[in-house]
């Protein structure tokens, strides 16, 4: 778990939670503003709530601190779970497929690149 808010790669790109999802991220975390509460929530139950193409922003936009009930906070993708938690192995599979097709792709554009 991180200890605080952070920078996200893609937060002010708008990402939907589809294209968080597909990055392998498995939970989103939500870090008050107003006071160190900070809650973990998977990813799929918040796409069971939101459309897939909500983008973090939206999400900070509508959140409200469940400790002190203030709206607005900073929502960031969680950090990858260890390898005790029980996520760990599906995580773990979508990352070793996300980067399997990454590589079949890379060595394709290579082979049209040295071919041409």
């Amino acid at each position: 778990m991180t200890s605080g808010p952070t920078f996200a790669f893609g937060y002010h790109g708008q990402r939907g939670l589809e294209d968080w999802r597909q990055s392998g991220c498995l939970y989103v975390e939500f870090w008050c503003l107003a006071c160190p509460h900070m809650v973990r929530v998977s990813i799929e139950r918040l796409i069971g709530k939101a459309k897939t193409s909500t983008p973090f922003v939206e999400l900070a936009r509508k959140a409200r601190c469940s400790a002190c009930g203030r709206r607005g906070c900073h929502v960031q993708p969680a950090d990858p779970p260890k390898p005790e938690h029980r996520d760990y192995t599906l995580w773990l599979m979508s990352e070793i497929a996300r980067r399997r097709d990454f590589i079949l792709l890379a060595e394709a554009e290579l082979k049209e690149m040295n071919d041409a």
